[in-house]
């Protein structure tokens, strides 16, 4: 039987960036977005992660131009992780859900009425979801900020859920989570809705929390290139 955290580690090890790169031959990439995070597995020390958005691609790394990275093709919606060190290259398409939503699947948002810090100028709101009475995400969202990052985000979450449903299917029933059901299969952009998530937490204890950003800063187009030579392949 599969492992209990077999769907999740498809989205934490992409997020982590094994590494991808684009099918395009290189060109111009006029400017982007590049958003710096803190990530942090519960149990685990804290490590720093990158955002790269432009209007054609969504790039994610651990800072580094020349490691592996994970490329969002914002055209097709196709997902690609690069590992450099086993020079292969993950291919994930967007696919249906070969899944039925579960009988039982209440959903409950609610909001704090604390106050928070706001990140220029855009107030900072707390949301945590629940599904069947349990609490399976937190996210600070500011409304309104960096509504392009927040786009390619809901693109990113998306394109993974078929995957990540299929991965579901193959587990007993018994074994399935409502929390993983609802944060990477039915689910997986909700927290998007309420505005960019400055800070969030999932139900294994998982955060990422932003540090910075900056818009409109000049990139290199081999950002978003994927290497060739390398060994792609699907998961079934």
């Amino acid at each position: 039987m599969l492992p209990r955290h077999t769907v999740r580690s498809y989205a934490a090890a992409l997020a982590i960036g094994l590494g991808v790169g684009i099918m395009h031959t290189a060109s111009a990439v006029p400017t982007a977005t590049i958003l710096k995070f803190s990530e942090q597995d519960e149990g685990a020390a804290p490590y720093e992660a990158r955002m790269v958005v432009t209007p054609k691609y969504l790039r994610m790394d651990n800072g580094s131009d020349a490691g592996g990275f994970v490329l969002l093709d914002r055209a097709t919606n196709a997902v690609y992780s690069v590992s450099r060190m086993d020079r292969t290259i993950l291919v994930i398409r967007p696919t249906k859900i070969p899944l039925p939503r579960p009988t039982e699947f209440r959903q409950q948002v609610l909001k704090d009425k604390g106050d928070f810090p706001a990140v220029v100028g855009k107030k900072v709101v707390h949301y945590t979801f629940f599904t069947n009475g349990r609490r399976c995400f937190d996210v600070y969202a500011a409304a309104g900020l960096l509504p392009d990052a927040v786009a390619a985000l809901r693109e990113y979450q998306l394109a993974l859920a078929g995957q990540q449903a299929a991965t579901e299917a193959k587990m007993p029933p018994s074994m399935r989570s409502v929390c993983d059901l609802a944060n990477y299969v039915f689910r997986p952009a909700r927290y998007l809705d309420y505005g960019f998530p400055v800070r969030q937490r999932d139900d294994a204890g998982t955060t990422r929390q932003l540090l910075d950003y900056k818009t409109a800063v000049p990139v290199a187009s081999s950002l978003f290139v994927l290497p060739s030579g390398y060994r792609r392949y699907s998961v079934k």
